[in-house]
């Protein structure tokens, strides 16, 4: 508060948030400075964000690349921390892998998300999934709306999309974040995924093979979702993953798990994390 108390204007009786901090200086104060604020808005630290999020791309043979995708970012929320300028959501590796039965086609992939505001958690962000032929022509496209992404934190997420037709020549996965949806952590339903510990992992192969393992909540919240993820690899690359969802996993409490595989996944490693909210 200390930008109101230079501009000699009275808070007294008023708890005023941040946004609406500026909001009451702008109102009080802009319109005998000056027509449209800007010096204002300089003196208050006022900053934008770009309005550009990365999508990750890759080709047939693997190569990634980059391509740009217009996605909304809310103005400074706190200019005397990290996150002065808030940072767009992240995808900081993926991998896939084309799978065929007769005429269709799935595409099962695996990506890391990373949000990398040190205070700010963000709600709800969503995955895009596009499926090109060597035209560029899509073949298929979908979205997918997260819970969210605690901040300062990144964990695995794993899906596939199925069409019927030809074997894609490139897979792009973007990541898009509404400017609306971001929170203070304190505030978030989200907590870091490293609160969730997973152990006593195995392999079962039997008629179905699966992954089990037991899951261990020691955050202080009871979560009322939970999603347990596998993710493949070969050698050092991602090439797809599958997922589990659970229920009510209270604090302190491990219960356990079973993933069902992807029989026709072609990997040589695995890694099995998981993530939740309250």
């Amino acid at each position: 508060m200390e930008d109101v108390k230079k501009l000699g204007l009275s808070v007294e009786n008023k708890e005023l948030k941040r946004g609406e901090a500026f909001n009451f200086i702008w109102d009080a104060v802009t319109k005998p400075i000056c027509s449209d604020g800007a010096v204002l808005a300089v003196k208050l630290g006022k900053m934008a964000q770009e309005d550009i999020d990365n999508v990750a791309v890759k080709n047939d043979s693997g190569t990634e690349e980059s391509v740009a995708e217009e996605s909304g970012v809310p103005e400074n929320k706190d200019a005397d921390t990290d996150d002065s300028v808030l940072k767009k959501i992240e995808i900081k590796q993926f991998g896939y892998t084309v799978l065929k039965a007769d005429e269709w086609i799935t595409v099962n992939y695996a990506l890391e998300l990373c949000n990398s505001n040190k205070k700010y958690a963000v709600s709800f962000p969503k995955i895009y999934v596009t499926v090109r032929d060597n035209d560029g022509k899509i073949l298929k496209t979908e979205d997918q709306a997260l819970w969210g992404i605690a901040a300062d934190d990144s964990y695995m997420y794993a899906g596939d999309i199925s069409y019927k037709g030809i074997e894609p020549e490139t897979v792009e996965i973007s990541v898009q974040t509404q400017e609306d949806r971001f929170e203070l952590q304190a505030d978030s339903d989200m907590i870091k995924s490293d609160n969730l510990v997973i152990a006593n992992t195995s392999k079962q192969d039997g008629y179905s093979i699966s992954f089990t393992g037991e899951i261990t909540n020691n955050s202080k919240e009871d979560l009322s979702r939970v999603k347990v993820v596998v993710v493949y690899k070969k050698g050092d690359k991602i090439v797809g993953g599958d997922i589990e969802y659970m229920d009510d996993l209270l604090s302190g409490q491990t219960l356990p798990f079973e993933i069902s595989y992807c029989e026709e996944m072609e990997y040589d490693s695995y890694e099995i994390t998981a993530f939740g909210y309250k």
